[in-house]
This record gives C-alpha cells, structure tokens and sequence, in this order.
C-alpha cells in the first residue's frame, strides 16, 4: 500500500490577492519612499564640504544604494580626454561608455562649462536588469543635482584661488623687496604655489645669454632639491619658451614633447606641465615651470597666474645680478678682473680665522714686475698697461681654480695658496716667473720682461694676515737684491724675525 506522505510536503502556498486600492496604496507608499531617498541623497551632495571630492563621495554612496548595482564610476571628462575620479569595483579597462555592458550614463558638462570640463557618472547592472529604467531615472535625477553642487564648488574654489592668488603675489612680492637671495625667493614661490596647485615637480631655469646655456637652477621634486645642472640652449621645451618668450600649457606626458629632459628620481609620469618665460625689460632672463603627475591638473588660470609670478621672479633676478654685479665691481681689480686687495685680504682673514692650526698650512706668493718702469720709460704707460694684464693672465693659468689671485696694486700681484708647503709654493711660484719670461710682451725684445717673487707661509712665519704679508714683501726684496728674475722663501722661524732663504 502507498505511503501517504501528504503531510511531509509543505502547505500549498495561496496566493494572496490585494484590493486595487490596497495595490495602490502601497504603490503610492513605495513612490513616497524612494523619493524620500531621493531628496535626503539630493541634500547629501548640497551639503556635502566645499571641496568637489565630498560631492562625489556623496553621489557614488547613494548610487551603490540602488537596486542590482554591481559597479559604479565616476569620469572628468575634458576635450582631452577621459580618466577615473571615483571607482567602485569598476572592470578594469572598461570606460564609463563601452556600450556592450549595460551601463547606465549621463555626462554633467553642461552644467559646469566654464571650466570646459564634465563628470560622467555611469552604473554597471546585470545583463537584462528589470531594475535598469528606474536605476537610469534616478541616476539622472542625482547626477543633475550632482553637476548643480559642483558647479557651486567650482564657483567657491575660483573664488578661494584668486583670493590665494592674490595672497600668493603679496608674499612673493614682499620677499622681493626684502631679499635678494634667489634661493630664498624660488623657494618661497614654491612653497606660496604649492598652496593653492599642484607642483610635483617645480623649477627656475636661469638664461645665461653670453654662453646660450640654460641653468637649471633650482629644481624641487616633491619636496626635495635637486642637484642644478646646465645645458645649451637647444630646440627642448624650456628652450622654446624662452626663444619664444610665450608661456605654454601641456596635457601631455613629458615623454611625448619633444626633446624633453628627465631628470630627479621620477617614480612618477609628469602628465600635465606648465612653463612661464621670466621677462624684464624686454629681456628673457629664464622660465618658471610647474608639473603634475595627474592630467589636466592646470587651467588657464593657472597659467595667467604662473606668468605674473614669472615677471615678479624676473625683477627679481635683475635685481640680484645687479647686486652681484656690484659686489664683483666692488671686489675686482677694473684692469686685470682679479680681486682687489680689499678683497683678497678679507678672504685671507677669513682663511686664517678658519685655519685648524698647525694642520691648515697657507702660502702666500708674492710677485713683482721686474720691467715695469722700463716698459713705461721707453714704451709708453699703454704698453705698460698691457704687460700687467698679460702678467694676470699668466699668473691665473699657472695656479688652480680655487686659489685666490689679486692685483695688490701697480705691478705686485698676490697668490694664496691653501694645503702648500713653502716647497710647493717655490715650484709654482717658479713656473709663474718663467712663464712671465717666456711669454714676454714686446715683438722687438727692447726690453728684457721679468719678474720676482717671495713666499711666506702660515702659521710657520706669521700669526697673522698682516705679518704673512710683511715676510712675503720682505721676501720679494731679497729676491730683488738678489739679482732679480727669481723666488725667495721666508724661512720659517721666530715670528718677529724674518729669515730670507732663495729658491
């Protein structure tokens, strides 16, 4: 017999049928839900921080709060292209408007036009969703209200950015007149910029128009300084600019403009750059330029603003070369372009009060014209003019780089030499004085062209830069009673005594 096993199965479930009114009672209560979440997500987005970021926040919660979304995103769209604000396991590799997904979209730019910019907002739901028409409804009703929001955003940050604009050319403008160090004023202008725009990398490139090289003077990359380094002027971007004395916009990455130049760690793709030429007086002297690893970062704003802090930035380096200028005219001997004894005897006391004694050894050559009054007897003062220029150019080419020439005065030239024994200096005082006799001056031999010279060393003969200078002067008159057209060392002794030894 059969088992009956009726009572195992559930119940037969009896639809349940409502009166037409019940039916649009609850219709009318679920209509009166959804636009109640509606308007608390519409008073979400206008309450949301002035910044734009708090409206997207706002928009992508109450869009993931719709039925059936499995992702969502939100686009900047520009004329040069699109890429991503706000993702929400968004596929990767799919943009907001690949139609073979069932994507829900609506692009805002009209709304926000003067920044020439749009957001698209776009949802991803299953393929064939029943939910798709209302999810597309609501979402536009947001977006609407989305673009409203950030217009207003826009409009306080424009607002916000041409009051800290305004803020940012007050401070570089007080800096100018209160410094004229350059560090000191590159680096405030990348501080008061880095306020108000984005400055991943920023730098001043310096124009030198005698050598057509451009400096890169003061480069910052996130922060940090870069080494400066030089490069002739050539047909690169910083190049163009100041060729062209026109400042430029870039939404490109560095790699694709022509003949650009990395440098810095880059762990990031510059994507969007600015450069602005440093203009005065009708004269380019460098460029500003300000760079961003995210596209699109700089407006035309940005630009305008860049450009007038170029032109602070382009007094300001007049102003300081003028410094520098005087300065140089100030410590410089007019006819040799050595330093002046002024100078050179300030450097020599800041060498002695330095100096880790007795470790620190100083020699101090001094040479003297052995033809100077022959010259002008029989010659003329032109001529002997020139045979002490020529003798600056050949004591310059027979020392280093670092050490200290001067013109003392008339024909006597002073050489410092620091980490020189007495030894070494005799060896390249005696190279100066054969080579002052080799090279000569006159065509005719009229006159016979030589020199002497004497050499005193710290701390073995002197405590003092006044006391180097007597035995080194001493020095030069023994070698002049010598016979001339040689060196003589003072010997190292008792201070208050000068022994002459020649060389």
């Amino acid at each position: 017999m059969p088992q009956d096993i009726s009572g195992l199965l559930p119940a037969p479930q009896r639809r349940r049928y409502l009166p037409a009114s019940r039916r649009l009672g609850n219709a009318i209560l679920t209509e009166y839900s959804l636009r109640r979440k509606i308007s608390q997500a519409v008073l979400d987005m206008h309450r949301a921080p002035t910044d734009p970021d708090s409206v997207y926040d706002a928009l992508m919660s109450n869009i993931l709060k719709l039925p059936e979304i499995k992702a969502a995103g939100i686009w900047r769209v520009d004329r040069d292209g699109t890429w991503p604000l706000l993702l929400h396991r968004w596929p990767e590799g799919v943009s907001y408007d690949d139609n073979y997904l069932s994507l829900v979209s609506l692009n805002c730019s009209s709304e926000i036009e003067e920044s020439e910019t749009g957001i698209a907002v776009a949802a991803l739901l299953p393929e064939g969703s029943s939910a798709a028409k209302a999810v597309q409804r609501i979402m536009c009703v947001l977006s609407r209200h989305a673009a409203i929001a950030l217009a207003q955003r826009f409009k306080v940050l424009a607002s916000q950015r041409t009051a800290g604009s305004l803020e940012v050319l007050n401070h570089i403008g007080n800096k100018i007149i209160s410094s004229l160090n350059l560090a000191d004023l590159f680096h405030t202008i990348y501080d008061e910029l880095r306020q108000i725009m984005t400055a991943n990398v920023f730098y001043v490139a310096l124009y030198h128009s005698e050598t057509q090289e451009v400096e890169m003077a003061f480069v910052y990359e996130e922060g940090r300084s870069v080494k400066p380094f030089r490069f002739p002027l050539n047909d690169g971007p910083v190049s163009r600019v100041i060729k062209s004395q026109d400042p430029v916009l870039y939404n490109l990455s560095l790699k694709e403009i022509p003949q650009a130049i990395l440098f810095g760690q880059q762990p990031s793709e510059i994507k969007c750059l600015m450069m602005a030429p440093m203009i005065t007086k009708g004269r380019v002297v460098g460029a500003l330029s300000a760079q961003s690893y995210h596209k699109g970062d700089y407006s035309e704003q940005d630009l305008q603003l860049l450009t007038t802090v170029a032109s602070q930035a382009a007094v300001a380096v007049e102003n300081s070369r003028m410094y520098e200028n005087t300065l140089q005219q100030a410590s410089t001997d007019a006819m040799t372009g050595l330093w002046n004894r002024q100078a050179f005897f300030a450097h020599l006391d800041r060498i002695i009060a330095s100096a880790d004694q007795p470790k620190h050894e100083l020699a101090l050559i001094m040479i003297d014209s052995d033809s100077l009054k022959e010259i002008n007897d029989k010659l003329g003062h032109s001529a002997g003019d020139e045979h002490i220029a020529q003798m600056a150019r050949v004591i310059k080419s027979c020392v280093r780089s670092r050490d200290a020439v001067c013109r003392y005065g008339g024909d006597e030239f002073l050489v410092l030499l620091q980490k020189k024994s007495a030894q070494e200096a005799a060896e390249v005082a005696q190279r100066i004085i054969d080579s002052i006799a080799s090279e000569g001056l006159l065509e005719d031999n009229s006159v016979r062209v030589t020199a002497s010279a004497g050499i005193s060393t710290y701390p073995g003969c002197a405590a003092d830069s006044a006391a180097l200078f007597q035995a080194a002067d001493a020095a030069v008159y023994m070698a002049k009673r010598q016979g001339k057209n040689r060196v003589c060392v003072a010997k190292e002794a008792d201070r208050n005594e000068v022994r002459l030894n020649e060389s």
